[in-house]
Parts: structure tokens; sequence; C-alpha cells
């Protein structure tokens, strides 16, 4: 049996995919392996995908939308969501997509408080915040540097969802003052000024890797058609918390 191959389309490649993918694939006896590439242009990544070497793909930002193009069809989460950030490629050429930061998304509202919500940032996943809420029935603002009003994201904010990349390389927050604020959901993997500044202003704070949680285990059914046990997530997620400690 040829194993499989899958990986991450990422401007900056990571290894957290990596390390869950790989540790879940040997632990299930699954023929796979995942590995994560960098692409900074949209035409290299379509080249590479056309190249069909990988069963399925995980892509990260700037290239949700844009791969939407490059699809033969697209399941009901990616068409809820417009955006992809997982392909599959079949034996006969499909190249299908599917939105399993949907599930992130609406598992990190389930926790929201009362009040009013800012949402930083305004790309691919920031939409599908806001489409959720707007199915929800809750009202919010978006505050970025294309709607021009960037610098009023400091004003008080019952929820805040942080929907940038800011954090998640180099010393820096998208906000610096959680006056008010009950509840933050922070995407961003690792060790944040925002999750420093949420933990020592006792803010209920939703992590990149409780977003993962929920990313991952979609995303792995979809490639494997299995379901991912939740002992042997919580067991892969205490090897890779005790290596970033």
């Amino acid at each position: 049996m040829s194993v499989k191959l899958y990986g991450s389309a990422s401007i900056r490649p990571g290894n957290t995919g990596t390390f869950f993918y790989n540790e879940s694939f040997r632990a299930l006896g699954i023929e796979a392996k995942y590995e994560a590439w960098r692409f900074v242009e949209f035409d290299d990544l379509t080249k590479f995908v056309r190249s069909r070497v990988v069963a399925g793909l995980s892509i990260s930002m700037p290239f949700k939308q844009k791969i939407i193009g490059l699809c033969d069809s697209l399941d009901s989460s990616a068409q809820l969501a417009n955006s992809v950030n997982t392909l599959t490629l079949s034996e006969t050429g499909e190249i299908r997509g599917f939105s399993s930061d949907l599930f992130g998304v609406r598992e990190s509202l389930r926790f929201l408080t009362d009040g009013n919500i800012s949402i930083l940032g305004d790309g691919a996943l920031s939409q599908i915040f806001q489409l959720e809420l707007d199915r929800l029935g809750r009202d919010f603002l978006v505050y970025s540097r294309k709607r021009n009003n960037w610098r009023s994201r400091v004003f008080a904010s019952d929820n805040i969802i942080n929907c940038t990349p800011i954090g998640m390389h180099g010393n820096d927050s998208p906000i610096y003052n959680l006056e008010s604020c009950n509840y933050v959901v922070d995407p961003v993997i690792g060790s944040t000024l925002l999750h420093n500044l949420s933990h020592s202003s006792s803010v209920k704070y939703f992590s990149g890797m409780d977003f993962y949680k929920e990313v991952f285990r979609h995303q792995f059914q979809i490639y494997t058609g299995q379901s991912l046990p939740n002992d042997l997530y919580t067991s892969i997620l205490e090897v890779w918390r005790a290596r970033h400690s």
C-alpha cells in the first residue's frame, strides 16, 4: 500500500499540523504522512495542487478565498463560509474544497457573553465569524485597516475576536486594553501577548489550540474518513504542550 501524502500550504509554515497529523497517523496505523510547504505566490500554489502529489492540503491565509476558483466542487461548509481551508484531491483528479474553520468558529461562539462584540481584522476567517454571528442574530463591529477604523478598536468591548495574524510572529498584539472585556477569541497558536493579557486580566480566553482542536478533528475526518478519538487527541496535545512549555 502506498503512503498517502498530506500537508499544509502557508506563507509561514509551522510544525503544529505536522506533529498532530503524523502522531495521529502513527497511533492509528494509517499509511500516510504530513508535511508543511511554504508558498508566497498563489501561482506556485496552483501549480503544486495541479501536480497532484498530495491527497489533501490544508490552506492558510492569504489563499483561503483565492483557492475556491481551483476547486471542482465545494462542500456545504465551504459554501457557507465562502472560504476553503481544506482540499482533497481524489484519484480521479477531482479537487474538492471544505472549511473546517467553520467548526472552530462555531465552537468559539458557544461561549460569547452578553454585550457588544468587536472583530479585529476583515480577512477570510473574520468573514466566517461575521456570517455565523449574523446567523445567531448578534450585532458586531469589524475593525480593520481597509475599513479605515483600525485605531478605533481600542474602545471597550464585552467580546473581542482576533482575526488578524498579529501576535503570531514577533512581540505584538492587536489590542492592549481589555477593560470591560469578558471574553476573547484568539485563533493564533502560541503564548501570545493577547493570551497573556487575557490571563492577567482574568478574562475568559478561547485559544488557538482550542480553535485548532475543532479544525483538526473535522479536517482529519475529511482526509481519512475516520473519527479521531478524544483520548488520542488529548494524549498528543499533552506531548505538544510539554514540548512548547
